[in-house]
């Protein structure tokens, strides 16, 4: 004959759901702190690649103005902003004097700020993207100042709060 003990199951209390309830809350925990190391790890990332832009757009005008370097003496990059870009001097057809070709170089390259080319496929380079360049006479150098917007946290009396902040990467080119 085979018994079966009643007291075995009689004497479950509980303590396995609770158990799992504590394993269940440890690992939702862990979860979401995976998730806030993964959207900071995003938003670095994205305010790493808005830097590396900024820098090659810096590099870029940089480059040309060393192939124009009589233009560049001259003062001819001078007092660009990319709120008030140049036309196009039509430098693509004919041949142009040096002055012509810094003007076409400052208005291709502010198609990384505006759509100067007026194309419909036309996407800013970076968020609410700016650029300067003035010239020092004096020591010969050129200071090509790209900014952007970037979204940041910042910690306020009531929590943190999400606001833009203007990053500024700044260029000093010696001619």
């Amino acid at each position: 004959m085979i018994s079966i003990k009643t007291n075995a199951i009689k004497l479950q209390k509980g303590e396995t759901i609770i158990e799992v309830i504590v394993a269940t809350l440890v690992f939702a925990v862990g979860i979401l702190g995976n998730l806030g190391l993964q959207s900071a790890s995003v938003q670095s990332n994205k305010a790493s690649l808005h830097q590396t832009k900024a820098i090659l757009a810096a590099n870029d005008i940089a480059e040309r103005m060393r192939a124009n370097r009589e233009a560049a003496l001259a003062g001819d990059y001078d007092s660009y902003s990319s709120s008030n870009p140049p036309g196009n001097p039509g430098c693509d057809q004919a041949p142009c004097s040096t002055t012509n070709i810094a003007q076409y170089h400052l208005f291709d390259w502010s198609q990384n700020f505006a759509n100067v080319y007026e194309d419909e496929r036309f996407t800013h380079l970076l968020p609410d993207g700016a650029a300067t360049i003035n010239f020092d006479a004096a020591n010969n150098e050129y200071s090509i100042q790209v900014s952007w917007t970037e979204q940041a946290y910042e910690e306020t009396s009531t929590g943190a709060q999400k606001t833009n902040r203007t990053q500024t990467h700044e260029l000093v080119l010696t001619i």
